[in-house]
């Protein structure tokens, strides 16, 4: 087009009576569009084949709907995996190195397994992938020739399916789902609940009203935020899971086959060192050169109090408003010795049926 044919059209606005239409600005509107729609793309797919054709054809078919890798092979798709976060997995069952079922296995080995996982192959023995489907390396499985429609509806259900699954572990770690619904995310109801044997830690801000007495009220907000913020991952380290953020304290449960006694009190030792921490990187101030309105940066302390027994853990509310919770004598108890650790002064209190079970380098003092 020459330019001043292309500046004619862009001079001459679109009439809604002209019988003409602007076919530039149309195609300029609907690569905006589709720009746009791609930069909103949130899930992404990995496809892993040795076949180049196969791998164009998957990317030609999902990448307006999802951000997209390929791998020819199953070390590249580990390597994706492991420094990418992705929704789901569609692989091929015959390669060379290492077959589909084999890259599953790898993943599920490495603790990479927090995505869905598809297989597409024309491979006749059935009997092995559903014994992959019974191990858990795969959710889905086409026969080649497969379907472009029905891939797409899968993947579909499969992001909404993982999407549910991350929201709940969220709430519930996966290992107390799978002991509390074993059928699948599917049997999740209201009113179900289980016994389990646990420890239950209770944590608190000691004095957070007097901080917070000294505070903005936004600043209070933003200090515990950022607080339970930098503790929080510590409690997944030692294999524990936040069941309830308690205004200026946590509720703990701890659940590790044979373990959680050991992962509780180890993890209320790192709280204490983390807050040490916390207070050296954030809550440093000197009052002398405090400006009017700004808010003291007090260092925290924290009490916790361990206890463990068992508890009933499941799900409350109704239909449009599910929420998990624990209750019992455990969790009461918890509650009561954590309030000990203000009397005596001390950061852990812990029972003695938990002090017998520990480790014996811990150095305890017995009250």
């Amino acid at each position: 087009m020459s330019s001043s044919k292309s500046k004619s059209i862009e001079q001459k606005s679109i009439k809604l009576n002209s019988p003409k239409l602007n076919i530039e600005a149309l195609e300029k509107i609907e690569q905006q569009s589709k720009k746009n729609f791609q930069e909103k793309k949130d899930y992404t797919v990995l496809c892993v084949d040795d076949e180049i054709v196969n791998l164009k054809t998957l990317k030609n078919l999902l990448e307006d709907y999802y951000n997209v890798f390929i791998a020819e092979n199953a070390e590249q798709g580990l390597n994706i995996v492991e420094n990418n976060i992705v929704d789901v997995i569609i692989t091929d069952q015959r390669m060379p190195g290492m077959q589909g079922t084999e890259f599953l296995e790898e993943l599920k080995k490495r603790e990479l397994s927090d995505n869905i996982r598809i297989i597409l192959t024309g491979y006749t023995d059935i009997n092995d992938l559903i014994d992959c489907i019974n191990n858990g390396l795969i959710d889905r499985y086409l026969i080649k020739p497969w379907n472009a429609e029905e891939l797409l509806g899968i993947i579909k259900d499969s992001i909404s399916r993982i999407t549910t699954k991350r929201t709940l572990n969220k709430l519930l770690p996966d290992q107390f789902i799978k002991n509390l619904y074993p059928e699948g995310l599917e049997a999740v109801k209201v009113g179900y609940g289980a016994e389990v044997q646990c420890v239950i830690l209770f944590a608190d801000i000691r004095h957070f009203t007097t901080l917070a007495e000294n505070m903005q009220a936004l600043d209070a907000f933003k200090m515990i935020s950022s607080y339970f913020n930098y503790i929080s991952p510590i409690v997944d380290k030692y294999y524990g899971f936040i069941d309830k953020f308690l205004g200026d304290g946590i509720m703990a449960i701890f659940n590790r086959k044979e373990k959680y006694t050991n992962d509780a009190v180890l993890c209320s030792i790192a709280l204490v060192e983390a807050t040490q921490k916390y207070n050296a990187i954030h809550r440093k101030t000197d009052r002398t050169t405090l400006q009017p309105g700004q808010s003291p940066r007090d260092p925290l302390s924290i009490g916790m109090g361990l206890y463990s027994g068992e508890v009933v853990l499941g799900t409350v509310g109704f239909d449009n408003r599910l929420d998990f919770t624990v209750l019992g004598d455990t969790v009461n108890t918890a509650s009561r010795v954590q309030g000990l650790t203000s009397r005596l002064n001390i950061p852990i209190v812990i029972p003695e049926q938990i002090a017998q079970k520990n480790e014996k380098h811990i150095l305890k003092r017995y009250i």
